[in-house]
C-alpha cells in the first residue's frame, strides 16, 4: 500500500500525476512478478508462500477511459488548423490520426522506418515492449510524409525546432495544444488522436480485434477503454428493434399454431 501511495503521489516525466490506469498497470506488473515467485519449485530460495500483492488495494478503473476524442467534424477542423501550423506539425497530426501511434512512437520514427509495399507507404513503429509494427498510411498522408522527408536518407522523420536532432515531447505537446486552440478544441493532446482513431473505427464497424492490433494493445479490455460509443445509441435502437421483431415473429407463429 505504501508503494501504491507512492505511485499515486509521484508525477510522470511530463509533470502530471499518473492516472489510475497507469498505477493499476504498474501494480499489475509487480503482482505478476510475485505470482511468478510463488510458482517457483519447492526448495527454491526465491520461492514465496504468498504474494504480498494480494493485500494491496488497487485503484478502481471504469470500463471507459476519460480521455476526450474528436468526432469527424472536430478532426477535420484540427487537420485544417495543423495545415496552417507548418509542415512538421501538419505531418505529426496527420500521422497520429492515421496510424494511431503513441506520441513517443511517432517521435522515435526515423526516415529509414518508411518503406513502400504493395504500392503503399508503410511506417514501421516500435511499440511498447520493443515490438515493431508496420502501419499503412493513407495516400494523402503518405504524400505529406514524403514531402517532409525530402531527400533525407537518415535521421528522425520529425526533426527539432532548429532542423537538427529529434523533435522532443514537450515541443510536440505545445504544438498540438496550439493546433487545438486554433481549431476550438480545449486541451488537445496526442493521446486524444488514439482515442479518436479507436472510436471512429468502432463507429464504422472495424472489428475490435483489429482496433486492438492497430493500437498495439495486448488486451482487448484495454482497447475497449479507448472506444467512445459514437454510435452506441443508434446500435442500441437497432438491437432492440431486431430482438422485438424476433419476439413478434415467435408470437405470430404461436397464434398460427
Amino acid at each position: 500500500d505504501i508503494w501504491r501511495d507512492h505511485l499515486l503521489a509521484t508525477p510522470t516525466r511530463y509533470g502530471r500525476p499518473p492516472t489510475k490506469a497507469t498505477v493499476a498497470r504498474r501494480l499489475a506488473s509487480v503482482s505478476s512478478f510475485y505470482d511468478y515467485l510463488c510458482w517457483l519449485p519447492k526448495g527454491s530460495p526465491w520461492r514465496l508462500a504468498e504474494s504480498p500483492m494480494t493485500r494491496v488495494k488497487r485503484p478502481e478503473i471504469g470500463a471507459e477511459g476519460k480521455t476526450g476524442y474528436l468526432d469527424e467534424v472536430g478532426a477535420a477542423k484540427v487537420r485544417a488548423a495543423a495545415l496552417d501550423a507548418g509542415p512538421r506539425t501538419h505531418v505529426a497530426v496527420e500521422v497520429l490520426l492515421a496510424a494511431a501511434l503513441r506520441a513517443s512512437e511517432l517521435l522515435a520514427v526515423d526516415v529509414t522506418d518508411l518503406s513502400v509495399e504493395r504500392g503503399r507507404l508503410y511506417l514501421t513503429g516500435t511499440r511498447m515492449g520493443g515490438r515493431e509494427q508496420k502501419v499503412p498510411l493513407p495516400a494523402e498522408v503518405a504524400d505529406d510524409v514524403d514531402r517532409l522527408r525530402g531527400e533525407r536518407t537518415s535521421g528522425p522523420l520529425l526533426t527539432g525546432i532548429t532542423g537538427e536532432g529529434r523533435w522532443e515531447y514537450p515541443d510536440l505537446l505545445h504544438a498540438i495544444d496550439a493546433v487545438g486552440r486554433a481549431a476550438g478544441v480545449e486541451r488537445l493532446t496526442p493521446h486524444m488522436f488514439r482515442v479518436t482513431w479507436a472510436s471512429v473505427a468502432d463507429a464504422h464497424d472495424v472489428p475490435t480485434e483489429h482496433v486492438r492490433v492497430m493500437l498495439g494493445h495486448k488486451s482487448v479490455a484495454t482497447t475497449q477503454r479507448y472506444i467512445r460509443g459514437i454510435r452506441e445509441q443508434e446500435r442500441s435502437e437497432a438491437a432492440v428493434d431486431k430482438v422485438w421483431a424476433a419476439l413478434n415473429g415467435g408470437r405470430a407463429n404461436a397464434e398460427e399454431a
